[in-house]
């Protein structure tokens, strides 16, 4: 039990997976299956071992009715407080925070809707409360998807990497930038250097947008109308502040001087104190916001599934579905009301609720998402499967991608393709 009862969980789901549009097509990124459960279940679920009852969760306001549905089919006992923001506007979550500030009255635990993890989050409460501080952000160490065969084109996608420098002795984040702000040699400044003699850098950390921030630094962004993003601009911006002190004319400590001194009695000479929790190499943790990682967890999700949720049991099975084939091995994932003919093969293949399968298909390591149609005599091996698809009689497709709302004609054959809604392929980028 790790319940806090002077913090507010915020989730942000208002996220337009700008990574993978093709497995989306405007549905909500956080109810992406993963297993038998859609993508934000994993997070409130986490949430609610915690010890809380209640979260707030920033959609945008064409989904929140579809989200709202999906979670109470879920099963989970705590309460969700939606707030919306609008659909046809660039939030970035800097933005999101601000949307929602009048409801935000104490401390709070930000969280992505797309985080997977077995780290005990009360460590970073503690670390929060033990060190006074104005915010700590909790790091990942880097995952390798080296040997996964994702489905469509090979494409080589250079990520962009955080540059972050934390002091060994304090473990104070001192700096955050990215890679991408410098032309050439990243230089540390003298003036860090002096204060901060022992600094470690790091380039391959993930972040994992879980973040511990006092009242005071909720109520300085909104004055920061210029800022979107938090891990861009603001995050970047505040961490630069740690080289004020009390005697500075710095505008955030006219914000921070509105906390309450008597609940933290020791204040130091610099307000704006931030740290870094880094995840030790053990512990698991992911980002669910590439077809990579999505691909991953769900291939790999029944092996790690007690670590991530060791008090829920793995349903492969749904009772609600009509399952007539014998050959579905132990690595299936099946939803309510699918419908597996007989005569059928099933390997490692995640299927989703109300998917019909007809007679002598075989479909292996694949993902089959929603309302998804497979006629007779279909082959499918290591693709992915978007909702409203139909896929017609004897059609093959290996390491496919598909988009939502697809028709795919009888007897055709696609490799290593995406067929998106533009009805066309998107051929291998050289």
């Amino acid at each position: 039990m790790t319940f806090s009862p002077d913090l507010q969980v915020i989730v942000l789901a208002a996220g337009k997976g700008s990574r993978m549009p093709e497995l989306l097509s405007g549905k909500p990124k956080c109810l992406l299956p993963i297993g038998p459960k859609p993508l934000i279940w994993y997070i409130l679920y986490k949430i609610q071992s915690m010890g809380y009852k209640d979260c707030i969760v920033v959609v945008l306001d064409n989904q929140k009715i579809e989200i709202e549905e999906a979670i109470k089919e879920c099963g989970l006992h705590i309460n969700v407080d939606f707030h919306m923001i609008p659909h046809d506007e660039d939030f970035g979550t800097a933005d999101s925070l601000r949307s929602i500030h009048e409801f935000i009255h104490s401390d709070v635990l930000v969280l992505p809707c797309d985080l997977f993890t077995d780290i005990n989050l009360g460590t970073v409460i503690t670390k929060f409360r033990a060190e006074d501080a104005a915010l700590v952000a909790l790091y990942l160490q880097p995952h390798s998807f080296n040997g996964l065969t994702l489905p469509g084109p090979k494409t080589k996608n250079k990520q962009e990497r955080d540059i972050i420098m934390v002091d060994e002795d304090t473990h104070r984040l001192v700096l955050l930038a990215s890679t991408s702000d410098y032309e050439n040699d990243f230089i540390v400044q003298d003036s860090l250097s002096v204060k901060y003699p022992r600094c470690i850098s790091y380039t391959n950390l993930v972040d994992s947008q879980v973040l511990l921030m006092k009242k005071w630094i909720i109520d300085y962004l909104t004055s920061q109308k210029a800022v979107s993003t938090l891990r861009g601009e603001f995050l970047p911006q505040l961490i630069r502040k740690h080289m004020i002190n009390s005697e500075s004319n710095d505008e955030i400590l006219n914000y921070s001087k509105t906390e309450k001194k008597e609940l933290y009695p020791r204040i130091p000479d610099d307000v704006v104190r931030c740290f870094a929790h880094i995840a030790d190499k053990q512990n698991f943790g992911i980002r669910v916001n590439t077809l990579a990682s999505f691909y991953f967890m769900n291939s790999k999700l029944a092996d790690i599934w007690e670590r991530i949720a060791p008090k829920e049991k793995l349903v492969l099975r749904s009772p609600k579905a009509d399952i007539k084939s014998t050959q579905v091995d132990d690595k299936c994932i099946i939803w309510e009301n699918a419908k597996l003919s007989e005569k059928t093969s099933f390997k490692n293949t995640i299927i989703g609720p109300n998917v019909e399968i007809g007679s002598f298909s075989r479909v292996f390591n694949c993902i089959l998402m929603k309302n998804v149609v497979i006629k007779e005599r279909v082959a499918l091996e290591n693709c992915i499967i978007s909702d409203n698809t139909v896929i017609e009689s004897k059609a093959q497709l290996n390491s496919c991608i598909v988009g939502c709302n697809q028709i795919i004609p009888e007897e055709s054959k696609h490799s290593n393709e995406i067929l998106t809604n533009s009805d066309r392929l998107i051929e291998e980028n050289n």
